[in-house]
């Protein structure tokens, strides 16, 4: 039995192997793969066939190679399975039908006007699975605490509340679907952008309606925590009976007190995790500016000790590509 399973892994990393390099162009030939896996030949050669045959990879129109021979291409087909990316907040549910390469197919918005979003959402997805019959997977983003894809706590959407996605679209439409915090997403989206042949560690620091949250990378693999709590930054006391979060959201405080909040938190993170990149997302403009954030933490922290600060506003782009990714093993394991 051991021998099958060590047989199993080896055949998994392979293919996995062959997988990113597929990835990483529009066509490649199997000696372009054998080069980049350090594979041999009839190992990579019969991946392909096999991934040939179930419809994930497709053969390109040959072109020449050196010397007249003409060398056959392969490259991943995105329509071999479908991922329904979602996420939905005060107003509005954005969604995003991709495939399993990361492009885009249909996306759009629904306009929310009470909170029947559990029901818009079961539309969405009965919708797309009638119109795509190659949808593998569904990846839900949500404003929440969340524990093994069940929502705890979402005080703003009170029809929410303890809404368990997961089982529910697995039960109903035979989709494995994964439901994730937003700033989990939103980093893991970032990393997979910037960072996906890099184990980096990575941080993202939002300031949301609900309050202050971090999404967190360790070594190039999301961190939720034993209860899913990790990055709950707004818990962190600072000053006399306060925390980050009244700090940064009382009307009452002023803009010196909300920096130095949102330093505190800053500074809890790289102190606890020590990342190589620190990223904020501005969106919405509720942070104080990141230039004073940054000073402040410089004061405090030593030089060498202090991430790459980063910095960006597309708060929709990142959220619906960490969703993607978190997604992507349910279709390609």
């Amino acid at each position: 039995m051991a021998g099958i399973f060590n047989t199993n892994q080896i055949k998994k990393a392979n293919t996995d192997a062959v997988r990113r390099v597929l990835r990483s162009g529009n066509g490649v030939t199997i000696a372009e793969i054998v080069q980049a896996t350090h594979l041999s030949v009839p190992t990579v050669s019969r991946i392909i066939e096999e991934m040939v045959a179930s419809g994930e990879v497709l053969n390109c129109p040959e072109e020449v190679a050196t010397g007249g021979r003409r060398a056959r291409q392969y490259r991943l087909n995105g329509a071999f399975r479908y991922i329904l990316c979602v996420y939905f907040d005060r107003h509005q549910i954005w969604y995003n039908l991709c495939n399993a390469v990361g492009y885009s197919t249909e996306k759009g918005e629904l306009p929310v006007e009470d909170y029947r979003h559990p029901e818009l959402i079961d539309s969405l997805v009965r919708q797309m699975q009638q119109d795509y019959p190659a949808l593998r997977a569904v990846s839900i983003g949500v404003p929440a605490w969340v524990i093994n894809d069940e929502l705890q706590v979402i005080h703003e959407y009170p029809g929410f509340d303890r809404v368990d996605f997961h089982t529910q679209i697995e039960q109903r439409y035979h989709l494995p679907c994964r439901v994730t915090n937003d700033l989990k997403a939103i980093a893991a989206g970032y990393y997979s952008s910037h960072f996906p042949d890099r184990r980096i560690s990575l941080c993202c620091f939002y300031l949301s309606d609900s309050g202050p949250g971090a999404g967190l990378i360790v070594d190039g693999k999301l961190f939720p925590g034993m209860a899913g709590f990790a990055g709950e930054i707004g818990f962190i006391p600072v000053g006399d009976g306060k925390n980050v979060k009244k700090l940064l959201q009382s009307p009452d405080s002023t803009m010196a007190e909300r920096t130095a909040a949102a330093a505190a938190a800053t500074v809890a993170l790289v102190s606890l995790l020590n990342p190589e990149y620190l990223l904020f997302c501005t969106h919405g403009d509720r942070l104080p500016p990141v230039r004073d954030i940054v000073a402040e933490c410089r004061r405090l922290l030593p030089e060498k000790a202090l991430p790459q600060f980063i910095e960006t506003a597309d708060y929709h782009t990142y959220f619906l590509k960490g969703l993607h990714s978190i997604a992507l093993p349910l279709v390609i394991p």
